[in-house]
């Protein structure tokens, strides 16, 4: 394991502790490639890392902007490099015989040796996460943890008629299948980053889908009999498998499982598995068995149902951090929840009349919806509250759900307008607008955001689960109206008419032009009015525009996250980085040919014939007295604003004192209830910094949504609002 220069050290120890209040516009960081020589280019991108290499060298370039400099490790004898890629805050790159791993949370990087035979007959098996990277051979499963800076290596036994598998990296871990012929029954292996060791299991179950956050479970038919089954789950955060076995009796048969789909959610945490005896027209027993992946445990509840009252089918329904079921009586619809959250099994009878081609129901991450021809109701699964509204108009169409909310649409035959109903599980609340031309009940939905478009009259419709706000912008009738969604922005343009929708603080942005230059990212948005040579640049996390006059035609434009770039020309001559990070432009004027350009969320890679260029969104503070500390004493308490805000997976909160005082730092969710203490304890005089990695006092990881964080320093109190974002 080796560490950065202590002169990177510190460079990197300074930024995180001056604050964001001191965050410049940027600057473009160059590297000379006057001394480096090898074959074929390999370079990648992602959040905040940028790599680059040559298939035939002994150096891997390496900037990162929580150092804000070039970092360059030479690993000896030139080597055939067949992989460099980022991924969060890993850089991953190998040979034929060195593995070599970079962490940006600990800013060390490492190699080691590896053996073993190819996997597939023609590769080993890799994988880059965010937080993990692995290579695994025939011998051996290879990880890198970028929360410890170093290689591990796991003699696992690969079975001997070994016949092929999987891999598959999450946030917090790593998971392998292993298959052998039928009959056989799949191995399977695991890594924890949050516990930062290995596990097997060597009865386990197939690759499970989706890949859930925090483990997987899954359902084995041993001996493919349709009789004994094994139900798998597994927690990163205890690095344990929990295994139930289960035989049917006769007549009795797994109940059917419904996917989640393409569900826009932020988390899948939460599998359910079923089932149920039916006795013909006399009564129904099922089992369930649930598994949430930050608990670990199989959840089990027994049902009876009585035919002469209840009729019960057998169709869960899967979502993000629950999973659903229902069942009639007495022609009311009833649901069954299992909530992943506390593992807790609930009934609810929303009063609602069951009719095949008038009722419908679903789940998102943390939100479910069910209606009939008259009414609508939503459920706030974490908050375990509910809300109905009566529904006018006779037809409803385009249900959607995402993260934490559900909406519908209601048209009818002969009217002229319609309404969309959008139930927001963050405030228990129905609302709603009215949009005309129901012919056109089109929509598109994200996890926090939805966005709909009518046909002929133009009205778009905007909607922010964050703010719970609608938005309504007219366009002229009869013209074309192209809309975008991009995680949490949306954009609505004409040609002669352009909105930039902000889902984070629930806003909309008016320009009398065309987006005609345009892209989109996670947190920020860069567009460009041509007529007016003027580009713009626009952050989420600030809320504030940035303008420049330019003057040339932009030939590419792209923002992927909180970083947008413009350049002029194929070989350009002139580039632009808006930094939505810190808002404003940095021109670049680059030296060379032109190679080629990469952009990350965070940075972006400019390649030159002779040179790199690096953008770093952030700058040094250079004007410290370090000879008279005591002069750079806050003069009175306060506390800051978190950064990043939004943020995914840590957040920074700061905070002033005047003098040393006993300090307590709370976390509290929307409901008031406090999720963590960050701080009970003496502090000095002075500036300082603690980290929130958004998990709860449990050791949990807290969903999506706003929280807020207090700050109590003897007479002094003050809170601020901060939001977590996936």
């Amino acid at each position: 394991m080796k560490k950065l220069s202590m002169y990177s050290f510190l460079l990197f120890v300074m930024l995180f502790s001056i604050g964001a209040d001191v965050a410049a516009k940027g600057r473009w960081v160059e590297y000379s490639l006057t001394d480096y020589s090898g074959g074929a280019i390999l370079c990648d991108r992602d959040e905040g890392c940028l790599v680059y290499t040559r298939d035939n060298s002994n150096v891997i370039l390496i900037f990162d902007i929580t150092v804000g400099d070039w970092l360059r490790v030479e690993l000896g004898a030139p080597e055939e490099f067949q992989d460099a890629v980022t991924k969060g805050n890993v850089v991953f790159a190998r040979t034929e015989s060195v593995l070599f791993g970079y962490s940006a949370t600990l800013q060390e990087w490492d190699t080691l040796s590896f053996t073993g035979e190819y996997m597939n007959v023609v590769s080993y098996y890799t994988e880059c996460g965010k937080d993990l990277a692995c290579l695994v051979t025939r011998d051996y499963m290879y990880v890198f943890d970028a929360n410890l800076g170093y290689w591990q290596s796991y003699d696992y036994g690969l079975p001997a008629n070994f016949d092929g598998g999987a891999v598959w990296v999450a946030d917090t871990y790593i998971g392998m299948k292993l298959s052998i012929p039928y009959p056989g029954e799949p191995k399977n292996v695991v890594y924890s980053g949050l516990t930062h060791g290995f596990n097997q299991i060597e009865l386990g179950v197939h690759q499970p889908s989706p890949v859930a956050e925090f483990g997987f479970s899954g359902l084995f038919n041993v001996d493919y009999d349709g009789v004994h089954y094994r139900l798998v789950g597994y927690s990163a955060y205890t690095n344990q498998f929990d295994v139930v076995t289960y035989t049917c009796v006769e007549d009795e048969a797994p109940i059917t499982l419904t996917g989640a789909g393409v569900l826009q959610v932020d988390m899948f945490t939460t599998r359910v598995f079923g089932f149920r005896y039916v006795v013909a027209n006399t009564s129904v027993d099922a089992n369930w068995y649930g598994f949430d992946t930050r608990r670990g445990t199989w959840d089990h509840e027994h049902r009876y149902y009585d035919w002469d009252f209840e009729h019960y089918y057998g169709n869960i329904g899967q979502a993000g951090q629950f999973s659903y079921d229902n069942y009639t009586a007495d022609g009311s619809l009833k649901f069954q929840f299992y909530s992943g959250i506390d593992g807790a099994y609930r009934d609810y009878s929303p009063g609602l009349i069951y009719k095949s081609t008038t009722s419908s129901w679903g789940g998102g991450g943390t939100v479910f919806y069910a209606r009939d021809s008259l009414n609508a109701w939503g459920y706030d699964v974490a908050g375990d509250r509910s809300s109905a509204i009566s529904l006018p108009l006779a037809r409803t169409s385009n249900v959607y759900r995402g993260e934490d909310f559900a909406t519908l649409t209601r048209y009818e035959a002969g009217v002229d307008t319609m309404i969309i109903f959008f139930y927001n599980s963050s405030s228990n609340r129905w609302t709603s607008t009215s949009a005309p031309d129901y012919h056109s009940t089109y929509g598109t939905n994200l996890a926090h955001l939805y966005i709909h478009r009518g046909a002929t009259e133009n009205v778009v419709v905007f909607y922010s689960a964050y703010t719970d706000e609608i938005i309504k912008e007219d366009f002229l009738d009869g013209i074309s109206v192209y809309i975008q969604a991009k995680c949490n922005m949306a954009s609505a343009r004409s040609a002669n008419r352009s909105v930039l929708f902000d889902a984070v603080n629930g806003k909309a942005f008016t320009y009398d032009f065309n987006f005609l230059k345009s892209s989109m990212g996670t947190h920020s948005a860069t567009f460009i009015d041509i007529a007016a040579n003027t580009m713009y640049g626009y952050s989420s996390l600030t809320g504030n525009e940035s303008q420049l006059v330019i003057d040339f035609d932009p030939y590419y434009v792209l923002d992927t996250g909180y970083i947008g770039y413009v350049d002029n020309a194929y070989n350009s001559t002139k580039c632009y980085a808006y930094n939505g990070l810190g808002d404003g432009w940095v021109e670049l004027i680059p030296e060379g040919s032109d190679v080629m350009t990469l952009v990350g969320t965070k940075t972006i890679l400019v390649g030159r014939s002779d040179r790199l260029y690096a953008f770093d969104p952030e700058s040094i503070l250079s004007d410290v007295d370090e000879d008279n500390p005591v002069a750079n004493l806050p003069s009175v308490l306060g506390l800051a604003q978190n950064y990043p805000n939004p943020f995914n997976p840590a957040t920074v909160i700061e905070f002033d004192l005047s003098r040393r005082s006993h300090v307590s730092i709370d976390i509290f969710n929307l409901l008031g209830q406090k999720v963590i203490e960050l701080a009970d304890d003496e502090y000095p005089a002075g500036n300082h910094h603690i980290t929130w990695d958004g998990i709860s006092s449990s050791g949990k990881r807290v969903s999506t949504g706003t929280y807020f964080y207090r700050l109590t320093a003897e007479d002094f109190i003050d809170s601020k609002k901060m939001i977590l974002l996936k």
